[in-house]
């Protein structure tokens, strides 16, 4: 059984405290060493088997190189997936997998391709290996398969700047494992161009040695466990470096750096009032704020205040008069919910007070670049994972670190800023990287020299020149550290805005190995995979390369000619679902012997329509031999007469229908009646055991222990929405998006819960988010298509409406990987319902939404009295819907077809749904809902599925109804009851197997009433017959009108004693 783990891997180059004490003690904290967590806590730790670091150092920025075998002491394969941060400014440049024993570079790739490509062989059971970038300093490597008590080996590099002291001083930081490695090797390279002597530490007394123009330094172990992380220093730098190299390609590239002048302050008093925007959402939950605190009661005492708290929401502002009472306030706040800088920057007041912002950086909500109009607040932030580039471009540069500024010197920073680096004085240079920085401690800056020699200075501010530098052409050396460190700053420059800069993301990713928010590295296997994705092979694979190459010139198939046949075939498959829509399935049925089947008791009998126009034969699917299998024979729809129905061109309301197809409808209307959800957890019972003013503290008091859970934040904000604390019940919803950033699942499974609480803005920005994460999945056009709908309908937008009719005529003509004609049918019925809709509302001149132009054989407007849709989260997951019709009959995968004209859409037995049921005219009686757990192939984050059902009454016609219910399955083979449609009056429906079976002997008439409902017939010696002789239920009483027996009658005279 595959198993997912987690390692949570700090990568970052930074400077540690033991560095020749070069930056004050606790000025960066140690990064955490590789540790490793299994989502099942019984399994065996992964270990690092091998470790090979290899580092280069040009001028003040660096690549390393660094190799890890993984030995997997389990007995199952396991599937890695290693989250890690890199230090500002770094960049994943490099990726290689072992496969067959040789390491196989990584190939760039646009990010969806190559996630696509990687959970497509992974469903195949086959060795892809992946990096991708998360969201702000955060990348991924997903690796599959670990064998058992096998190991795997991957290659990873990235490129950095140094870290900076205030001195102008630099080091960089190698965190290592605090574990036994079998054999560990260590290579450091330092250029020596600063004309200064490398320090060294975490290798014992090993040093540098120099050769020519380096500094080097190796160390092999074997069988020991590092005692400390490994620091590179360069101390006493001359205020300006140099570094020049040529690039394989002949460009020149340099880094130059100086040591800014100390700038005189505009003023040392702080100001009298601050506004304080204070981050309490869920990702900071278990961050140490403490120097934040720090920072703040570094200001006068008596510093008026006033605090705006901010989530999934900004909270009223609140004053405070003194610095002490607002860092009480503070440290009593509770951290919970997801991010939305959107919210917050459209509820700022305008002011002239300075605006102080402590966060991480991470908007999980708004699904936009942060964005603050008028004043620019200073972000502050001590965390090692942030967003700080987005913060940073977002408050005009004003960026204070706390993990790289002690507190007076972030104190300054916030009473008088440093001015900004303004330019590059100077002639033949080009792309310059580094302008905006602030004008303290050291200053650094990249570019391309394209003149054979140049003399530039840094304008530091608006009258300030550095010294001049001297930049020739001859003085360059070998390599490409200089030209992969500028493309990772221009990468970084515009990952906060990535969507409008995919382009230019995409070529530097693939000219320099970069992993990017539009780009990732891929490494597959076989040559089969590399085609069957139509990526090619890396260069240091030629021979697999010219095979890949000539295999793509054989190639044939056009996507034209794959969307033509799809629409061929989707014609056909609607043309069918019309003839089932216009069959009259009131005329009589012949009844044959039933056998067992579907999730209940009742009998399923096979049905002989007598006669049809068409004539499908539908075979049942076998269960997995673990699970209880139905023992339903094939069903075969027979004939039955066609009746001729006009459809309107403009799917207005649908057409009358002939007599003989009308039903004797009662007065009552449908009704739906959806089941509760209603988790047993201990967690719920502490909430709801909790007085009303005490359920939230409640709730908090076990969060910390739930946190991983998404179930825990699912149920409780069910808990809370239920009791009429929407606002409560949103914001704990909300922690979804902070679980695990840019998770397209736990994504999903938000939007699907905050649309029902009316929240239809959010639920679309979300939606448009899965859209870019999973744009080969129709579940997600279908799913936006469908919450644009719902806002569309709700507040007559025409453009919503005309999105969501072009979304759902995209999912219908995709040719999709997989059902692509299961759902294009769905989406067909859903776009025609809709432009039916909107030909029925009346609209101002000009403003009615656009109904796309499709093919007319496909405008029918398939109005039918109940439709249920269900749908669910997780991939390579097996859900199927029951539903049970008045008189017991269950439509389901193995009985697709009832004799009232039931019909059960495609089974999808690996994943996401929908499948649905439709009955054009539905008799009186009540309507079941089930849904029913196969199984999974696959262990999400949520639990093995989350469940969206949807019940409409009416579908199709102006008085249509629906109610939504999300479920949780967790158990295989699992059946729950998702709820009851009741058309007409109750005691006119036919009883079901189940209300006979409830009987039993000594009830009076009157019970038996309440339980079966009223008889077809009233026999002579006082029996009550339900259906007819030849099939149904008679129930007989004695003297003194007491229930005797019940006998169930069967065709061919048979009767069986149910009750007696």
């Amino acid at each position: 059984m595959k198993k997912i783990f987690a390692l949570i891997w700090s990568l970052s180059l930074l400077v540690w405290t033991s560095s020749a004490q070069l930056i004050p003690p606790g000025f960066i904290p140690p990064r955490p060493a590789p540790a490793i967590e299994l989502s099942d806590p019984s399994a065996t730790a992964m270990q690092v088997q091998k470790m090979a670091i290899e580092a280069s150092v040009r001028g003040l920025y660096a690549t390393v190189t660094t190799t890890m075998t993984f030995h997997n002491p389990n007995r199952r394969i396991l599937e890695g997936d290693l989250v890690f941060p890199l230090p500002d400014g770094a960049a994943v440049s490099a990726y290689a997998l072992d496969i067959n024993g040789a390491l196989v570079d990584g190939v760039v790739v646009k990010k969806e391709k190559a996630r696509v490509a990687f959970e497509t062989e992974t469903r195949r059971r086959v060795d892809p290996g992946l990096v991708e970038h998360i969201k702000g300093n955060l990348y991924r490597t997903r690796i599959y398969p670990l064998p058992p008590q096998g190991a795997r080996t991957i290659r990873l590099t990235y490129t950095t700047p140094l870290a900076s002291a205030p001195t102008g001083d630099a080091a960089l930081l190698l965190p290592m494992p605090r574990e036994t490695i079998a054999e560990l090797s260590v290579a450091i390279e330092v250029a020596n161009e600063a004309g200064v002597t490398p320090e060294l530490g975490g290798l014992g007394d090993q040093r540098f040695t120099q050769a020519e123009n380096f500094w080097r330094v190796t160390s092999v172990t074997t069988n020991e466990a590092p005692t400390s992380d490994i620091w590179v220093a360069l101390p006493k730098l001359p205020p300006q470096t140099i570094a020049l190299e040529k690039s394989p390609d002949g460009s020149i590239w340099f880094a130059i750096s100086a040591l800014a002048p100390a700038a005189q302050p505009t003023t040392d008093k702080p100001a009298k009032h601050y506004h304080i925007l204070w981050d309490a959402s869920g990702s900071r939950a278990n961050a140490d704020l403490q120097q934040e605190y720090n920072l703040l009661a570094a200001f006068p005492a008596r510093t008026t205040y006033t605090l705006t708290v901010f989530r999934d929401a900004p909270e009223p502002p609140v004053e405070f008069k003194t610095t002490a009472s607002l860092i009480v306030a503070l440290k009593k706040l509770p951290y919970d919910g997801g991010t939305d800088f959107a919210a917050l920057a459209a509820a700022l007041p305008p002011g002239e007070s300075p605006i102080l912002l402590f966060t991480d950086g991470y908007d999980t909500l708004s699904g936009a670049p942060i964005a603050f109009a008028g004043a620019k607040p200073i972000a502050i932030l001590s965390q090692t994972t942030a967003d700080r580039e987005s913060l940073r471009q977002a408050c005009a540069g004003n960026l204070v670190d706390l993990q790289t500024m002690d507190i007076p010197a972030a104190r300054a920073f916030i009473i008088s800023p440093p001015p900004r680096v303004q330019g590059l004085r100077g002639t033949g240079i080009a792309q310059i990287q580094g302008l905006g920085q602030p004008v303290q401690g050291r200053v650094s800056l990249l570019g391309k020299l394209t003149a054979a020699e140049a003399s530039v200075a840094i304008e530091l501010g608006a009258d300030a020149l550095s010294e001049s530098f001297e930049l020739r052409a001859a003085n360059a050396r070998e390599g490409n550290v200089l030209a992969t460190a500028w493309a990772a700053a221009r990468v970084n420059q515009l990952a906060p805005h990535a969507e409008r800069f995919e382009d230019e993301l995409l070529a530097l990713g693939r000219k320099y190995g970069l992993v990017s928010p539009a780009t990732s590295l891929i490494v597959l296997e076989s040559l089969d995979q590399w085609l069957r994705h139509e990526i090619e092979p890396p260069a240091t694979q030629p021979a697999l390369r010219d095979q890949y190459l000539a295999a793509m010139k054989q190639r044939w198939q056009s996507t034209t000619d794959e969307r033509a046949r799809h629409l061929e075939t989707l014609k056909r498959l609607w043309k069918d679902r019309v003839a089932w829509w216009k069959t009259d399935f009131s005329k009589p049925v012949t009844h044959r012997p039933s056998r067992r089947g579907g999730v209940g008791d009742s009998s399923v009998a096979e049905l002989e329509i007598e006669s049809s126009a068409i004539s499908p034969v539908h075979r049942m699917r076998m269960a997995p031999a673990t699970m209880t299998s139905f023992e339903l024979a094939d069903y075969v729809a027979s004939p039955a007469p066609v009746v001729s129905m006009g459809m309107s061109e403009d799917l207005g309301e649908p057409p009358a229908e002939p007599d003989a197809m009308k039903e004797d409808k009662k007065s009552a209307g449908p009704t739906i009646a959806i089941q509760a959800w209603n988790p047993d957890t201990p967690y719920l019972k502490t909430i709801q055991a909790a007085a009303t003013n005490e359920r939230y503290a409640a709730y908090l008091s076990v969060r910390q222990e739930w946190s991983q859970s998404p179930a825990f934040f699912l149920d409780c904000a069910d808990e809370f929405l239920k009791a009429q604390e929407p606002e409560l019940g949103l914001r704990i919803l909300s922690n979804l998006a902070e679980l695990r950033i840019e998770d397209a699942a736990l994504l999903r499974v938000l939007a699907w819960r905050l649309q029902p609480a009316g929240e239809w803005d959010r639920a679309i920005v979300i939606l448009r988010r899965i859209v870019k994460l999973r744009p080969e999945e129709p579940q997600s056009f279908r799913d936006l298509a469908l919450a644009l709908t719902a806002r569309g309908k709700q507040n007559k937008n025409a453009a919503d409406l005309t999105e969501a009719m072009e979304l759902y005529l995209r999912v219908a003509l995709t040719p999709w990987n997989r059902h692509a004609h299961s759902i294009g049918l769905v989406a067909l019925e859903e776009l025609n319902a809709l432009a039916a809709w909107c030909n029925r509302q009346s609209w101002p001149e000009n403003a009615k939404p656009k109904i796309p132009d499709y093919d007319k054989k496909l405008r029918n407007n398939l109005d039918v009295d109940v439709r249920i849709v269900m749908a669910w989260d997780a991939d390579a997951t097996d859900i199927d819907l029951h539903v049970t019709e008045p008189g017991g009959e269950e439509a389901y995968y193995g009985h697709r077809n009832t004799s009232r004209g039931g019909l059960v859409s495609d089974d999808i037995t690996d994943g996401y749904g929908p499948e649905e049921y439709l009955i054009r005219r539905a008799p009186t009686g009540p309507y079941t809902v089930k849904t029913r757990y196969y199984g999974s192939r696959q262990q999400t984050v949520v639990g093995p599925a989350t469940v969206t059902a949807t019940v409409y009454t009416d579908w199709g016609r102006a008085k249509q109804q629906a109610q939504t219910l999300t479920l949780r399955l967790d158990k295989p083979r699992e059946v729950v009851e998702v709820g009851t449609i009741t058309f007409g009056n109750p005691e006119d429906a036919p009883a079901l197997p189940g209300d006979f079976n409830s009987l039993r002997p000594g009830m009076t008439e009157q019970e038996v009433l309440g339980s079966v409902g009223q008889p077809t017939q009233h026999q002579q010696d006082g029996a009550w017959l339900y259906g007819d002789d030849n099939m149904g239920w008679r129930i007989e009483f004695d003297a003194d009108a007491k229930l005797r027996r019940v006998v169930e009658i069967l065709p061919g005279g048979i009767e069986n004693i149910v009750v007696q």
